[in-house]
């Protein structure tokens, strides 16, 4: 029980940080491969939106759905009205498509102020605990590198929303192959314990009970003593004790008939 015991705790310690590790570096890579493809997809968009160019926004938009755990993708104007949008297994009208759908009041106020600083792509993220969804958006800016006064116009949104669910699936697979893989090892435990103890304990008490049985029935037997692996052992031991014992008898009773005959 103790042996099942610490297996069981081990194991389950073991299978934790393992699934935490796995679920840790399957969350960054999808993040990293996520937000890759959103970034490769802004000076796309921004340029087919400054031009108009709803061929190239559905064929971008159509490209970055086909990662399986994309669940949808939208362009939205500078005012936040729905230009494009695309989602799996859904034809919601593009009309009911909002910001707000995707991101609180709070995130939107925060996206309609975000300004281009040349440097760095800030990538407003957000996440959906329950559903287990992460939000990407970033506003579309034209960047005119002629000399103009229109410079870094923000021409609209763009969002990008995808799932995490394989992860957990996965998880749970491993944490059910785990649980199955130390009930297994917990029966074999057993059945080995048991096998253990009924060679090395529990026939050799046998074997001296039915010494015993034979000796209360006037048959002095004494009980096989066999070379065993373990040295020290206390059951051949009480064997050899008994066996003594045995002899002990036999010699006692011999010695009073020798007597009786002599008296």
């Amino acid at each position: 029980i103790s042996l099942i015991f610490i297996i069981f705790v081990v194991m389950g310690a073991s299978t934790f940080l393992d699934i935490k590790n796995n679920r840790e570096e399957m969350e960054k890579y999808e993040k990293k491969s996520n937000i890759s493809a959103f970034t490769s997809a802004i000076p796309v968009m921004e340029n087919a939106l400054w031009e108009i160019d709803f061929k190239i926004i559905n064929s971008t938009l159509s490209q970055m759905m086909k990662n399986p755990n994309v669940i949808s993708v939208s362009l939205f104007s500078e005012k936040g009205y729905s230009i494009s949008y695309l989602e799996k297994f859904s034809k919601k009208d593009l009309l009911n498509v909002k910001l707000e759908n995707f991101i609180s009041t709070e995130d939107k106020n925060k996206l309609f102020k975000m300004e281009y600083n040349g440097k760095n792509t800030v990538i407003l993220q957000t996440f959906d605990k329950i559903n287990e969804t992460f939000t990407l958006a970033y506003p579309l800016f034209f960047k005119n590198t002629k000399k103009s006064h229109l410079l870094n116009i923000k021409v609209g949104y763009l969002v990008m929303v995808y799932s995490t669910k394989h992860i957990t699936l996965a998880n749970n697979d491993i944490f059910y192959k785990s649980v199955i893989l130390s009930s297994l090892l917990g029966f074999v435990i057993i059945l080995t314990s048991f096998l253990v103890i009924r060679k090395l304990i529990i026939n050799p008490i046998k074997e001296l009970e039915k010494s015993s049985i034979e000796i209360a029935n006037n048959n002095l037997v004494q009980t096989p003593v066999k070379d065993r692996i373990f040295s020290n052992d206390e059951i051949e031991s009480l064997k050899i004790n008994f066996n003594f014992m045995v002899r002990q008898i036999i010699q006692l009773i011999k010695d009073e008939k020798e007597q009786q005959r002599m008296a």
